[in-house]
């Protein structure tokens, strides 16, 4: 909708954009002889990573989102009960149940195993 309003003579399909999205971004990646140029980006990212993990970590000990807490109340004002999206009990699945969910699961790990394999070589 956000691109309609932006450049309105383009009709952008769904696959169009992914495919967009998918091609540009990894395009000059998947040509680099050398993947050492990437370090410095990598190493952002992974600090990225490890400030969500603590940030996430420090919420669930201090209990800010939890009924009473300080964001609790602003949660309430987004629209549906905090409470019931963020703590109803999880649903009850069987742990090794096999369902089509589960081939696509496996395919896609072992295409990123592939890539993450094949993608120093």
């Amino acid at each position: 909708q956000t691109a309609q309003v932006l450049l309105p003579s383009l009709s952008l399909t769904r696959t169009a954009v992914l495919i967009t999205l998918a091609i540009v971004p990894l395009a000059p990646l998947c040509l680099l002889d050398d993947l050492s140029s990437l370090q410095v980006s990598s190493f952002a990212g992974l600090g990225g990573i490890l400030y969500t993990i603590c940030f996430v970590g420090y919420r669930a000990v201090t209990g800010g989102y939890k009924p009473g807490g300080e964001y609790y109340a602003q949660m309430l004002d987004l629209g549906e009960s905090a409470s019931h999206l963020l703590y109803s009990a999880p649903p009850s699945t069987p742990l090794f149940k096999v369902s089509k969910g589960t081939l696509t699961l496996m395919n896609m790990a072992c295409v990123a195993f592939a890539c993450h394999y094949n993608g120093v070589k």
